[in-house]
């Protein structure tokens, strides 16, 4: 018998009158993915031996390879360097590196050789945040996934400028309006209303999900700025400021 490359040996311990014969194998022998070759050769009483007959078992691998372990991944000039622990597979073929942000699902962005550990992420890097996990193929393409590893980079910038901020006073009070903010992860808004417009700004509402607002105690004549505020507290520039107005009546005000 011979196991994958391995040269062949007797193992039938002595002369066999049978016509078969049972191969065992310690238990802790690590047969997976291997092809066992078998060859019978028949004996004469003078111990001439014919031409072998030859056989072979593939052995199925149905374990996957042990992911890697010690799965670290930093940031530096703009790029993310990732690093693991080899996984022990001795039937390892490559690594497949997968990268997720923000609540995005895992995706398969790269992969390496079997025996490199380190990988440099080139990609325009998320602003706020990005997920590492390494995974070990083997060549029955089994996979063994590691434990993700990541960072997170602090949000220090502020969302654009709300502009076109409008007021008009009315029975209800002073409806506010403006036009939305294009900003990724803007969270609201913030109203301030003061009695003029280089005057001193209060906080008089917060908005989620919306461009107006409606002030109940405001009058004609406040002045109202509005402040975008994204996920992390950052605020816009304050707004220019708008004067309530009551609504023109027969073209006049």
């Amino acid at each position: 018998v011979g196991l994958g490359t391995t040269e062949a040996q007797r193992i039938d311990g002595g002369d066999l009158a049978e016509s078969d014969f049972v191969d065992t194998f310690p238990p802790d022998a690590e047969l997976e993915g291997y092809r066992i070759r078998y060859a019978v050769q028949v004996q004469d009483t003078v111990r001439n031996l014919s031409t072998p007959t030859q056989a072979h078992v593939d052995v199925p691998n149905v374990t996957p390879p042990a992911a890697p372990q010690r799965v670290d991944a930093r940031t530096q000039d703009g790029r993310a360097f990732v690093s693991w622990s080899p996984s022990p597979a001795r039937d390892l073929s490559a690594y497949r590196i997968e990268r997720a942000s923000g609540a995005q699902p895992f995706a398969a962005i790269d992969s390496v050789r079997a025996g490199v550990t380190s990988w440099t992420d080139y990609d325009e890097l998320p602003v706020d945040s990005a997920r590492y996990r390494v995974v070990a193929v083997d060549l029955a393409r089994l996979t063994g996934v590691s434990a993700a590893a990541g960072w997170t980079q602090a949000d220090r910038q502020a969302p654009p400028r709300v502009r076109n901020v409008r007021a008009r006073a009315g029975a209800s009070g002073v409806r506010v309006t403006w036009d939305p903010v294009a900003s990724r992860d803007l969270a609201g808004y913030v109203v301030t209303r003061a009695d003029r417009g280089a005057g001193v700004f209060v906080v008089v509402g917060h908005v989620e999900g919306g461009t107006e607002w409606v002030d109940p105690a405001g009058q004609a004549g406040a002045f109202y700025r509005v402040v975008a505020v994204d996920r992390s507290s950052n605020e816009s520039a304050p707004s220019e400021p708008a004067q309530a107005r009551e609504p023109r009546v027969g073209g006049r005000r």
